[in-house]
This record gives structure tokens, C-alpha cells and sequence, in this order.
């Protein structure tokens, strides 16, 4: 019995593994499926293995089982020895199964996060944005941990002094529903917001009659183009009453961006401290983006008001 077939006989944990029904597992897969045998037949006809192609140990795993073991990994963040066990493979075979599955879902995936057209904006900013209908578009930055570099340049470039550790950083847009509509490169933690909102140049996709919500990292992007932002409390001044109570309407909108960043946060990749090549951290994100996305479809964040 495969390692899919013990596992969706138990939908509750299904789930908890791979953050996806069995059902929304299977839509993937069919959407997947080609592209995944496809890549095997190529790992077996490579030009550089030592065997005839039917020659050694069968494979143990089909497409369904490959795919199983990417999501797993994305969900949980295993080590390659703790996914071995569980798919009774060498970690190495691990690592080609995963790096070939991961290929397929970046490529694949692509589209599932775009920026919507104006007539689409538009309708939403309508829906969910009632206070501030000029906001199309919510933005945030998250941080994640990652190992200390050697280098020492890369260390002070990578430290946070926000999180106080080295972290790796990732700017999210955000439609009023929650959907996400962009993110950035990722960038060492030590850069600051408002300079990687600058370098993403994401404002250049609003319209002119359209705002950036953001929070008070964000100050100064309202210089280049509309933007909605706490109000700043003044040197050695308060807050007037009226602009609490703003202050605190915007927080209530603006929670969404940080809804969608903890759905993304389920998958343990982009919680746990990231382990890996930091270069291929973007791609990962993009992968989970697109998962959060699907789901977000299927389950809105946030209902629109009649």
C-alpha cells in the first residue's frame, strides 16, 4: 500500500500534512499529472546513468506519490531523513524527486497570483473597502528566519534588527479580499520596507485615482502616489481623538494582508527557519503564494457587504 493510499483513508490528517483536502489534492494532481510523468521519463532517459533505462530497483513512487511528497514538504518542512522514512527512500532520492515535483508546481502555478484588471479592482475595492474605497490594494512585508551566513557582509545584510536574528524578507500586495495579488523578490532582513516597496515598484500598477494601504513602515510612499497610512503621532505631541479612531478603521481593513500572511505561514517552509539555499527562497514562496491563493478562492478571508 503507497504512502497516498494509507494517508487518504484518513482525510483529517491528510489535511494536516499537506494543508489541501483530498479533494483539492486531486485537482492539483490532474492538473499536474503530464507535466510530472513527463519530468520522470526524462530523469530516466538522461544522458549521464550508468544503467540501461528498466535496469535497477523499480520506482517506488508514482506521480500521485511524488506530488504527495512535495506538498508534505511544503506543509511541514521536514528534513530529507524524515521524509525518507516516511516514503522509504534515500535522502538523495528525496532531494531529485522533490527538486523535479518542485519544477513542475513553480512552473505550473504560475498564474494562480495576478494582478487583477481595473474593472475587477474596481469591484472589489467596492465590496470590501467601504471607509476607504480609494484602496485597491493592501501591502506588508514578512520576515523569516534563516541560518547565519558565513560571510560577514551577508550577515549584517541578513540581520533584522526587528526580529533581532538573521531573517529573509518578502513584501506581499494584497487585494481587499485578501487575495494576493504580488510579492517581491526575497531580500536580505535588514532592508527596510519603504526601500523594498521602492525596488519592487509595485506602485507603477495602480491607476491614478487608486491608494496603497499600508502601516506605518510604509511612511513616505504617499510622496510618490496615493496611499492610505496610520496617522503618525507628532514629536512630543498626541493623537487627536479623530485620528485614533481612523487609525483604528485602518487596522480593521488592513488586517487582511495580515490574515493572508499567516495562511501562507501554514506551510512550514516559510515558517521554520529556511534551511536551504537562500537564492531558492523566491521560488518556494511563489509556490506556496499560489497554494494560498487557490485556497483563499475557495475560502474568502473576508464576506462582501451588500
Amino acid at each position: 500500500m503507497t504512502v497516498y493510499e494509507k494517508l487518504s483513508r484518513r482525510p483529517a490528517l491528510f489535511r494536516n500534512l499537506t494543508g489541501m483536502s483530498i479533494e483539492e489534492f486531486a485537482a492539483l494532481y490532474q492538473q499536474v499529472v503530464d507535466d510530472l510523468e513527463r519530468d520522470a521519463e526524462r530523469g530516466a532517459n538522461q544522458p549521464a546513468r550508468q544503467r540501461a533505462v528498466g535496469a535497477g530497483r523499480p520506482a517506488q513512487h508514482d506521480a500521485r506519490n511524488r506530488l504527495l511528497m512535495a506538498m508534505i514538504w511544503l506543509r511541514i518542512y521536514p528534513t530529507y531523513d524524515v521524509l525518507g522514512f516516511l516514503f522509504d527512500l534515500d535522502k538523495s532520492n528525496i532531494c531529485r524527486n522533490l527538486k523535479g515535483v518542485l519544477a513542475v508546481l513553480r512552473e505550473r502555478l504560475g498564474d494562480e497570483v495576478t494582478w487583477p484588471d481595473q474593472t475587477r479592482r474596481r469591484q472589489k475595492m467596492e465590496q470590501f473597502m467601504q471607509d476607504f474605497p480609494e484602496v485597491a490594494a493592501i501591502v506588508d512585508a514578512t520576515e523569516q528566519p534563516t541560518l547565519r551566513p558565513q560571510d560577514p557582509e551577508a550577515q549584517k545584510s541578513h540581520y533584522s534588527g526587528k526580529k533581532r536574528r538573521h531573517t529573509l524578507k518578502t513584501q506581499v500586495v494584497v487585494g481587499p479580499d485578501g487575495e494576493i495579488m504580488d510579492y517581491s523578490e526575497t531580500v536580505p532582513g535588514a532592508m527596510h520596507d519603504k526601500k523594498l516597496y521602492d525596488q519592487s515598484g509595485v506602485s507603477a500598477r495602480l491607476d491614478d485615482q487608486e491608494a496603497m494601504m499600508g502601516d506605518s513602515g510604509f511612511q513616505g510612499i504617499q510622496k510618490d502616489h496615493r496611499a492610505v497610512l496610520p496617522d503618525k503621532k507628532p514629536k512630543g505631541g498626541t493623537l487627536t481623538d479623530d485620528q485614533k479612531a481612523r487609525n483604528r478603521r485602518l487596522s480593521h481593513y488592513r488586517i487582511v494582508v495580515e490574515n493572508t500572511i499567516c495562511q501562507l505561514k501554514t506551510f512550514r517552509v516559510l515558517a521554520h527557519v529556511y534551511r536551504h539555499a537562500r537564492a531558492s527562497h523566491h521560488d518556494v514562496f511563489a509556490m506556496v503564494a499560489a497554494l494560498v491563493n487557490r485556497r483563499i478562492r475557495r475560502h474568502p478571508l473576508r464576506q462582501a457587504v451588500a
